[in-house]
């Protein structure tokens, strides 16, 4: 099969899976996820129900110019671009991971990524939008996190645990010292999930690459924005999931440049 049609059946599903995750976000957090299934889509303005043609991921949001159909209502940007930021980082998995679909061991390893990627966005536009961490998808994902480490070319159970540890132990002794100032009890659960996914030693470099992300943008915010002070909350799983996923696929190659440029290591 042409590596093009791999990359162009991934980007479809991978919007997809976007445009599901979009739903699933915004019935979690109206309660209304035993509507998941058998309820029609609907503008969360108007009420209308949206029809089939105008539920196409990325396509029918520019079609309709960004607008409800009905009520001429801005659509959020948000939609469009988890869809497309869903579709770009199936693709990636697909070209950092091993890339043989006729191995199984492989092809179960692009799907457990996948699935886990699909929690991290999730995570990540949930956070953004409501400033909070939904346990109904963060909880089975731990599960499905531990689970996943009978695979042979994902982290071993005790590697995990000790990424899962290490993680959690650091943002639980934050929280002690700060009295939850600093970050809220919802990322000891990201915690868990990222330390379980990326498992040892790489959580580690994960905490330390979320953490830089983090420091580089609150400082460019205080910079630009003048609503934005030092005691301004910031959702913090947006940072925590950009460094798992940097992680993820690159994290041995940033550890080793960094180590070698302050000359650590040879």
């Amino acid at each position: 099969m042409p590596e093009s049609f791999i990359y162009i059946i991934l980007f479809i599903f991978g919007a997809a899976t976007g445009s599901f995750l979009n739903a699933l976000i915004y019935r979690v957090h109206e309660n209304k996820l035993k509507t998941m299934l058998a309820g029609r889509s609907y503008c969360p303005k108007c009420k209308k129900s949206i029809s089939s043609k105008d539920l196409i991921p990325i396509i029918s949001y520019l079609l309709l110019k960004g607008k409800c159909r009905h009520c001429k209502k801005k659509i959020s940007k948000s939609y469009p671009l988890t869809e497309l930021a869903t579709a770009l980082i199936f693709v990636i998995s697909y070209v950092n991971l091993p890339q043989s679909f006729t191995n199984t061991t492989n092809l179960t390893y692009l799907i457990i990524t996948l699935i886990f990627f699909s929690i991290i966005i999730f995570t990540f536009v949930y956070d953004l939008k409501y400033m909070e961490v939904a346990d109904s998808v963060l909880l089975p994902g731990i599960i499905f996190a531990a689970l996943a480490t009978i695979h042979p070319l994902t982290p071993t159970i005790f590697s995990a645990l000790i990424g899962a540890t290490i993680i959690f132990g650091f943002f639980f002794l934050q929280i002690l010292i700060s009295k939850g100032r600093w970050i809220g009890g919802g990322d000891l659960r990201i915690a868990v999930f990222m330390g379980l996914m990326l498992g040892w030693p790489l959580a580690l470099s994960g905490l330390v690459i979320s953490y830089l992300i983090g420091s580089i943008i609150s400082i460019f915010l205080l910079i630009v924005n003048r609503n934005c002070k030092m005691k301004t909350a910031i959702p913090f799983a947006p940072f925590l999931s950009i460094g798992t996923f940097l992680t993820y696929f690159y994290g041995a190659a940033i550890t080793g440049w960094y180590l070698s440029h302050t000359g650590l290591i040879n």
